[in-house]
Parts: structure tokens; sequence; C-alpha cells
């Protein structure tokens, strides 16, 4: 479930373990892999440009 997506504390409460502590103890081999899918998630948003605002023009004057 935590390679599908699924949060470690939605997991944690569906397998009935009785912490999130637990369920981290069991998974931990697997986070390493979402830590580095997090990380390109991370770097290619981070490498997106913000788009810029529209300039507001001037009203000219009578």
């Amino acid at each position: 479930m935590v390679q599908q997506g699924v949060d470690i504390f939605t997991v944690s409460k569906l397998l009935g373990h009785s912490s999130v502590t637990v369920s981290e103890k069991h998974y931990a081999d697997l986070l390493p892999s979402n830590l580095k899918a997090g990380v390109k998630v991370l770097e290619k948003a981070l490498r997106r440009k913000p788009k810029k605002k529209p300039k507001k023009q001037k009203k000219e004057s009578s």
C-alpha cells in the first residue's frame, strides 16, 4: 500500500497496528525509494519558472 501512495497513517489504521511507529518499522525499507521519488518531484517543481503577472497599463490622463 505504501508503494502505491497510501500514506503511512492510513496503512497503520487499516492493518490494525498499535501505532504509526509500528508501521514505519515494518515499511522502513520501502521509504528510501519514496524519498527518491519525492526529491524528483520537488526538483522538477523548483526548475519551473513562475508565471509573471501581466503589467498593469497606466491610464492616460486627459
